[in-house]
């Protein structure tokens, strides 16, 4: 959760009206937003997890502004382009992304630098991780000279004064001397170079993402002119915190001014205040939120949430909407809907109870995970929970297979992730990479969820199927102990297989097999070759298998 430092005075500006701490806590509760706490004109609002755009005072009377009818609506904002631009050179792989604009007609005063530096932290801290996913500076447009140069050097080689320091060190001091240095260190920790952004007369501006320079990279009451950057792993993300700040300095009174970014294989022109286009149901408006309202009322309330209608691109059921580029939440037409639900205020739904008489009862598929859950336990297993979304890279190359048909992940804010996973064993083999340091034998498993591709399925084109899967990691780990616990595992379920010849290439050609049950293929069994255990870095001889148990169960003991 974020919170937002403000005061009844600060919103009161920012809405145009002067409202009571009564009146903000009931617009607060409509929103679905919480008053952390009170104190005078302070006031601390706790916020959504995923409304990085209002964690300013800005953006929350930018909301608020539309949720109250004062100005509903799309906000527009106007963007001048840049005469000059930023060159990406070499950057490390590590951190290879930038995104970066100027602002120009600035106020400020300390009270104004302090907002901005919260500003700042806030969104290190809950979009970026605490650095670990980007850094931002902000600097005095008037003491920099373009173009502008994101590069990398070795530690010794950068020398500057770091922000708030009274002399020059070199990028290695200032890692294990300065306060922000230390704090900040391990980010990129092992690094040969460290990012570095270098004006046109070579002066060093700063070293993202730990600290910027106090010559030319700190601002004060007398700046009315700001370059803002942000550099990191993830461009999308970086667009995003970009965006966010664009609106907010513009809601100040700034007049923003996009810069190319030049990089060796495109140009990116940033901020990118091009809205988000969206389409959603009336019908499932109401069906979701238990409500029952026209097409009509939907735009009204829609236009309280900031979103502007495409009229031409409207029926009667489906509505088409822009949404403020600054929004970073909304994925899925569910996101949309929510919206509608907190203009509609949620505490003017009605509960109801349905209209059903039944108790509640586990699944019969879910006992029988279950259950097997129980007999790996029983036979010497851990149990491990590992993540559904991962990369393409674990589930195929390391596994020396090719890819198959899986759903991707799209704008993924982690580089190392951007797929669901269609079967368990590679995220255990990440798991024995991750216990290297443990004692052998290591006998793990999981039961849990893959995603398949399916375009029977409607709306996501995809269905979850349960699958279980186990290893063994030992000196002595093989074929035939991989065989012994299947016999056990299946036993013990009452159910009867056999084990045919396979190709599958993660495992060694003559020491794996697919698993069949009533003439269908229902897993896969082997001792993995060397070329997975390689991959993995993984030194002793590893054995398992693989079930959908989905299929076992409709096989064996479905009605």
């Amino acid at each position: 959760m974020g919170i937002l430092d403000t005061s009844l005075t600060e919103i009161s500006k920012t809405l145009g009206k002067k409202i009571s701490y009564k009146e903000l806590e009931d617009i607060l509760f409509d929103f679905g937003i919480d008053v952390k706490g009170f104190d005078g004109e302070n006031v601390k609002v706790e916020l959504t997890p995923d409304r990085y755009d209002m964690l300013s005072v800005q953006g929350l009377g930018r909301a608020f502004r539309a949720y109250i009818e004062i100005e509903t609506g799309l906000p527009k904002y106007k963007v001048v382009k840049h005469p000059s631009f930023v060159k990406v050179e070499n950057p490390i792989e590590k951190w290879p992304s930038v995104v970066a604009f100027a602002v120009r007609g600035l106020k400020f005063d300390d009270e104004k630098i302090k907002e901005i530096i919260q500003i700042q932290e806030k969104i290190g801290d809950l979009l970026l991780k605490k650095r670990k996913k980007g850094g931002i500076g902000i600097y005095p447009l008037e003491k920099i000279k373009f173009p502008v140069i994101f590069t990398a050097r070795k530690l010794d080689e950068i020398v500057f004064r770091p922000l708030e320091f009274d002399r020059e060190i070199t990028g290695r001091q200032i890692l294990s001397q300065h306060p922000t240095g230390r704090k900040y260190a391990h980010i990129l920790e092992g690094e040969e170079k460290y990012p570095l952004f270098v004006d046109s007369a070579g002066t060093i501006m700063s070293m993202p993402p730990i600290i910027n320079s106090h010559l030319v990279g700190k601002i004060d009451e007398h700046t009315k002119d700001i370059f803002f950057e942000a550099t990191g792993p993830n461009l999308v993300q970086l667009k995003q915190v970009a965006n966010i700040f664009a609106a907010i300095f513009a809601d100040m009174g700034g007049e923003i001014y996009s810069l190319d970014i030049k990089y060796s294989d495109k140009i990116v022109i940033c901020p990118d205040v091009a809205p988000i286009k969206r389409k959603v149901s009336v019908k499932k408006i109401n069906q979701l939120l238990g409500i029952n309202v026209s097409s009509d009322k939907v735009k009204e309330l829609l236009k309280r949430m900031l979103y502007d209608i495409v009229e031409a691109e409207c029926s009667e059921d489906k509505i088409t909407v822009l949404a403020p580029f600054f929004r970073t939440d909304l994925w899925h037409e569910i996101d949309v809907i929510d919206d509608v639900g907190r203009a509609y205020k949620y505490d003017n739904i009605k509960p109801t109870f349905p209209n059903i008489s039944t108790v509640g009862k586990t699944l019969p598929k879910s006992d029988f995970g279950e259950k097997i859950a129980e007999i790996f336990v029983g036979l010497g297993f851990q149990e491990t929970v590992t993540y559904i979304s991962t990369s393409r890279q674990n589930q195929y190359k390391q596994m020396n297979i090719e890819k198959e048909p899986h759903v991707s992940i799209t704008n993924a804010t982690e580089n190392t992730i951007n797929s669901l996973r269609t079967w368990i064993i590679p995220e255990l083999f990440k798991v024995l990479k991750n216990n290297q340091h443990h004692q052998y034998p290591q006998k793990i498993f999981e039961v849990g969820f893959v995603v398949i591709p399916d375009e029977n399925v409607k709306d996501v084109l995809c269905r979850d199927v349960r699958k279980a899967s186990c290893l063994i990691a030992n000196t002595n780990a093989d074929f035939n102990q991989a065989k012994q616990n299947l016999d056990a595992l299946l036993r013990l379920l009452g159910v009867d297989y056999k084990v045919l010849l396979s190709e599958h290439l993660s495992f060694d050609a003559e020491k794996q097999g697919k698993i069949i049950v009533k003439d269908k293929e229902v897993g896969i069994i082997g001792e993995f070759n060397k070329k997975v255990l390689e991959n993995w870095g993984i030194k002793v001889p590893v054995a398992g298998f693989e079930l959908n148990i989905d299929e076992i169960f409709d096989l064996s003991f479905s009605k």
